[in-house]
């Protein structure tokens, strides 16, 4: 059954701490919101189609620069929403090109 997670304090995307202690975001339909004032490392590659994420003001989705990552997005998908800040890597600290960074749409929404 999928599940609307919320950021409870900052952390790794796959540490249920982050997230309250219930899990994490890792079934296909899931979805992913990003509190004000938490920063959410993504540091992997999963294959989960999540549904949607959405980033508040001042909440922050960073993804990893020691490992390659992917993002899916399913058909399903509510939207990717960023009122806060998205970091695929900055100009002080890209992604070193040693790995990749995949933000995966399956094609059917309007994006």
């Amino acid at each position: 059954m999928a599940t609307v997670y919320t950021s409870t304090q900052s952390g790794d995307w796959n540490d249920i701490n982050t997230w309250g202690g219930g899990g994490f975001p890792n079934v296909d339909g899931d979805s992913a919101v990003i509190s004000a004032g938490h920063t959410v490392i993504y540091n992997g590659v999963y294959a989960t189609l999540l549904a949607g994420v959405e980033i508040k003001a001042t909440g922050v989705l960073r993804f990893t620069h020691t490992t390659n990552t992917e993002i899916h997005f399913g058909s399903g998908t509510t939207g990717f929403i960023v009122n806060g800040n998205l970091e695929l890597g900055t100009a002080v600290n890209p992604i070193p090109a040693t790995y990749t960074c995949k933000i995966l749409f399956d094609g059917t929404g309007d994006f």
